[in-house]
């Protein structure tokens, strides 16, 4: 029992011993005449009884105290902790609002509404609500969930992707009620259990309704059932650098579902996230799987019983330009740099080997945009790690090296992308250089953050590469394939046929499979 329920429950006696006596009747003290007026108790039979009125009256407060009592209760999972209203933006964060005519950031009244838990869940398994009464107690509006928080687009989130036993949740004050007289009750639990707090503190509950009131009353009586507990699944490791301009690397450390054993783990999977805020990938690998580009990674990694192995992009590189385009002075300073960065990777890379057993090597690679582009830079530099690699337009490109060439590739982007042409110039130098290299671009695709293509080619591509990674004949899918993709005319034919394609665009495709994953490449929208 935790020390809050316990001040309750000694309250609750003191109460109850203070309320018998008084309606069983007290022994009035007077000065004993046989004393020096010191204070002794009268005879029993002269006690002073209360009156009925007194009796009534009391009973009333007995019965508003309890009332009031059960409905404020701690629940054994949660609590609303605290409710504050904030009317100006300030260090408690808060709701901030944008429209098409506004669109710079406009700070909204809003109650910030602490709640805890008694361990670790995820906020799809919880619900948290904030019922607005007006001054008669009428219920006028309820926000079935939390309003996003932060001014900044990026912070801005409803939840924490794991309630790690406290949250603040924001609830904008609705446009209504706002100048006007109104009090409200925050609600947060589940079915089984919930607790609740009215606001103003001074206000009482009693009078109010809502619809979760008798979940909250139950919480006294013990009816919660046992919950799926969340488990932070993240390892975070940092290895510095010898550079100033990148001084550290954060690589963060997932182990696949339902693995215990290091012994267990296949292999690894391992993806540079397109952001350069850390709680981003945090929030983007605690979720049970990622959206967008990254859709489908977590339950492959799951399903083969891969880690995984995540950090942020660092641009140490210039992204409109690659390795062909710079002068001799710049790309020296560059690649001094990345070499760095690269060298700290695989040394955190070893760290986490040596310290939770996962494989050091047949590393699967995914990057996307900004993240392909130092994806492959690493790979290109530490080719040793890599089984195969997957990046999705990039806008410039290293050089490629004959050490990357046992490495499996695949390439993917836009025609309406401006680095489709760079990427044409590397499928070139690298084809020449010996690469197995699956080379996609999709017309009609460009950036743009609400687009994304489909993930059967990518994810069709890693699962090729796990199944061949022990063939010893495994290059000759790429130098023996059984078609050939025209990527400038965006057809397919087999080997036999690959005189009907100009030798330049040629694009080899292993199977009959890829064949069909290459065709069925398609633009999705967020």
């Amino acid at each position: 029992m935790n020390k809050e329920v316990r001040r309750n429950n000694d309250a609750l006696r003191w109460f109850w011993n203070a309320i018998a006596r008084t309606c069983e009747g007290a022994r009035p003290y007077h000065a004993c005449a046989r004393c020096d007026g010191s204070l002794e108790s009268a005879p029993a039979n002269k006690l002073i009884q209360p009156s009925v009125f007194i009796r009534v009256h009391l009973w009333f407060l007995i019965f508003l105290f309890f009332g009031s009592f059960s409905l404020q209760a701690q629940s054994g999972f949660f609590t609303v902790h605290s409710i504050k209203l904030l009317e100006k933006p300030g260090t408690d964060g808060g709701v901030w609002s944008r429209t098409p005519a506004e669109p710079k950031a406009k700070f909204e009244t809003c109650l910030l509404v602490t709640v805890r838990t008694r361990e670790e869940i995820r906020p799809e398994r919880v619900f948290a609500k904030v019922h607005f009464f007006d001054e008669k107690n009428v219920r006028v509006f309820t926000h079935h969930e939390p309003s996003f928080g932060a001014k900044s687009w990026i912070d801005r989130v409803q939840w924490p992707v794991i309630i790690k036993q406290e949250a603040k949740l924001y609830f904008e004050v609705p446009q209504a009620l706002r100048g006007k007289k109104w009090k409200c009750v925050a609600v947060f639990g589940d079915q089984q259990e919930a607790h609740a707090m009215v606001y103003p503190s001074h206000e009482s509950m009693f009078n109010l309704d809502y619809p979760e009131k008798r979940i909250v009353a139950g919480a006294r009586r013990g009816d919660a059932s046992a919950r799926k507990i969340a488990v932070d699944p993240l390892v975070e490791h940092v290895v510095k650098t010898s550079i100033e301009s990148v001084p550290q690397v954060t690589l963060f450390l997932r182990m696949p579902k339902g693995v215990s054993d290091s012994s267990e783990v296949k292999g690894v999977l391992a993806i540079c996230v397109l952001t350069s805020y850390l709680e981003d990938v945090r929030r983007k690998l605690q979720k049970e799987e990622m959206d967008g580009d990254y859709q489908g990674l977590l339950g492959f990694a799951n399903k083969h019983k891969l880690a995984v192995l995540v950090w942020a992009s660092r641009r140490i590189w210039d992204a409109n330009q690659s390795y062909d385009e710079l002068d001799s002075a710049k790309a020296k300073k560059i690649n001094a740099e990345l070499n760095a960065v690269a060298n700290a990777w695989s040394q955190g890379v070893d760290e986490l080997v040596k310290k939770y057993g996962i494989p050091r090597d047949g590393y699967l690679l995914w990057g996307n945009c900004g993240s392909a582009q130092w994806a492959h830079r690493i790979a290109l530099r530490k080719p040793e790690h890599f089984l195969a690699a997957y990046i999705h337009m990039p806008s410039s490109f290293d050089k490629p090296v004959p050490a990357a060439s046992k490495i499996w590739w695949c390439l993917t982007t836009g025609e309406n992308y401006g680095g489709y042409g760079p990427s044409t110039r590397w499928f070139a130098e690298a084809t020449k250089n010996g690469y197995p290299l699956i080379y996609r671009p999709v017309p009609g695709l460009r950036h743009d953050p609400t687009t994304y293509i489909n993930s059967e080619l990518t994810l069709g591509f890693f699962e090729f590469a796990l199944e061949q990674r022990d063939n010893p004949n495994r290059a000759e899918f790429f130098t023996k394939p059984k078609y050939y993709a025209d990527y400038v005319n965006q057809v397919v034919f087999p080997a036999a046929e690959a005189d009907k394609i100009p030798a330049a665009f040629r694009v080899a495709l292993p199977t009959k499979k890829f064949a069909d994953l290459w065709k069925n490449v398609k633009i999705m929208k967020q």
